[in-house]
């Protein structure tokens, strides 16, 4: 299952972060974000936590969803 739940909080135009492994998953999700007039930023998963947070801060994302492997990684 994929947790929606940041889409009725949000607005079209609003950065959604992804750090996801490549998987079907991350196909549907990034059609739900675009079909609901968000703009998605690719989070590679080989990026370090440095890098997600800078990239993050500097695109403003209202959301970044990560899997259960990746939860650690991303901060506050």
């Amino acid at each position: 299952l994929i947790d929606l739940s940041f889409v009725a909080q949000g607005k079209a135009g609003d950065v959604i972060g992804m750090h996801m492994r490549r998987s079907e998953r991350l196909v549907w999700l990034t059609y739900s974000v675009v079909a609901h007039g968000f703009a998605f930023l690719p989070l590679d998963a080989g990026y370090g936590a440095q890098v997600v947070a800078y990239r993050l801060r500097d695109s403003e994302a209202a959301v970044c969803v990560v899997d259960e492997w990746r939860s650690g990684a991303v901060g506050e």
